[in-house]
């Protein structure tokens, strides 16, 4: 599917470092192409799921936020954000959170859907991460899938979102008060699987 990142790595012969090369496809009939080539120590722990990009550095400074997308009878579920928050106030965004100290963010991500919505999450699918600039800050959103979860179905659990809704991938694609832009390619991604 057009914009999927992958990765391979390569240990080199003295065991220390991994080169990791990240591949994007362009596209149906079209070959993979290196996009960034980075050195990961090998104990680096995974930031982007079993079959995402293991092994990633994250810049330090980097704020980091994991986020899923629960998905249920071709809808998936997000959150319209409560008016008196800080960021994206009364925008409909995908449920998740901030990375805590020493927090990997499939942990975040397993985390935040207790916490905001009252399920432990299965399986976590991966898709690509969105990643921006606000108030000179580097934001990266892992964004993650899940099919299954246990808990019931999910409720607001605090006052992070005013209500909660299942929408079509067509409606969310379309929804103007998207809380990022990135979302749309994130959603559109879930019809190509």
């Amino acid at each position: 599917c057009p914009g999927y990142l992958s990765a391979r790595s390569r240990r080199p012969a003295n065991g220390e470092r991994h080169q990791l090369w990240l591949f994007e496809t362009l596209g149906p009939g079209h070959s993979f192409f290196r996009i960034k080539t980075t050195l990961v120590p090998t104990n680096t722990r995974s930031r982007w799921g079993q079959r995402g990009m293991a092994g990633v550095e994250v810049d330090p400074q980097m704020k980091e936020i994991s986020n899923v997308i629960l998905m249920r009878d071709n809808k998936i579920l997000l959150g319209l954000r409560s008016a008196d928050r800080a960021t994206f106030p009364g925008c409909w965004a995908v449920p998740g959170g901030h990375l805590e100290p020493g927090e990997t963010a499939e942990e975040a991500a397993l985390r935040e859907m207790q916490e905001e919505l009252g399920v432990s999450v299965g399986d976590l699918g991966v898709l690509e991460p969105i990643a921006l600039e606000a108030d000179n800050q580097s934001i990266l959103f892992h964004m993650f899938t899940a099919t299954q979860w246990q808990g019931g179905a999910p409720l607001i659990q605090n006052e992070e979102h005013s209500k909660i809704h299942w929408f079509s991938i067509t409606e969310a694609c379309v929804l103007e008060n998207l809380a990022l832009e990135g979302y749309r390619k994130c959603f559109s991604a879930l019809t190509e699987d």
